[in-house]
């Protein structure tokens, strides 16, 4: 099921309390001024930016899902298969980025 609780730079807090989810998941540079609403609907955790680094915002996910542990390992297999993927290309020394804007 989908529900529809506004946008990004506008989330319908009534929609988001009606849902009445066990978590809340966003960034400090989306929604820093309404966190404290946030708040009262659920428990709600924030990384400091939006995609900058996704690892770091993966494991805060997982941590505060109470899942740490799978998040570790989720991890440990991505760079498992990076590293394995990587040499069956010839990549040793190729780096790539995304830019989002």
């Amino acid at each position: 099921m989908r529900e529809i609780v506004g946008t990004i730079e506008e989330p319908d807090l009534e929609a988001i309390a009606a849902l009445e989810p066990d978590l809340i998941l966003s960034a400090t540079v989306r929604h820093e001024e309404i966190y404290d609403e946030l708040s009262q609907i659920a428990p709600t955790v924030f990384t400091e930016s939006s995609g900058t680094n996704w690892k770091e915002g993966f494991t805060l996910a997982a941590d505060a899902l109470g899942r740490a542990e799978e998040g570790e390992q989720a991890l440990a297999d991505y760079r498992e298969r990076a590293e394995r993927v990587r040499g069956e290309i010839g990549a040793d020394k190729t780096q790539a980025a995304i830019v989002r804007f």
